[in-house]
């Protein structure tokens, strides 16, 4: 499994986006994948990802089965105030879990 972060950096630039590079900077040269906005894959080859409620005010992370079309609400995580507060909830979720990124 790659590393990722079950936290953003506090000077991140994409703090509160789902970006998924981080962007250069003054002492980043290059673009790289970001180790905080992750989507997962389980075992049964369900995705899960974080998604926005109604309004875009409310974040959960949300699944969805392969033979389905929709996403449904993870029911063991909160919803959250913000999408940081939620991909958090994802990560460690799914890193206790052992989910693979996709």
């Amino acid at each position: 499994m790659t590393e990722y972060l079950e936290f953003r950096c506090c000077m991140c630039p994409n703090i509160g986006t789902q970006k998924t590079e981080c962007p250069t900077g003054p002492l980043k040269y290059a673009v790289t994948p970001c180790r905080f906005v992750k989507t997962y894959r389980d075992e049964r080859g369900w995705m899960y990802k974080v998604m926005s409620g109604i309004g875009d005010d409310v974040f959960k992370a949300r699944y969805q089965k392969p033979e389905k079309g929709g996403w449904k609400g993870v029911p063991k995580l909160p919803w959250q105030e913000s999408f940081d507060e939620a991909q958090s909830d994802l990560n460690a979720y799914a890193k206790r879990r052992g989910w693979e990124e996709s």
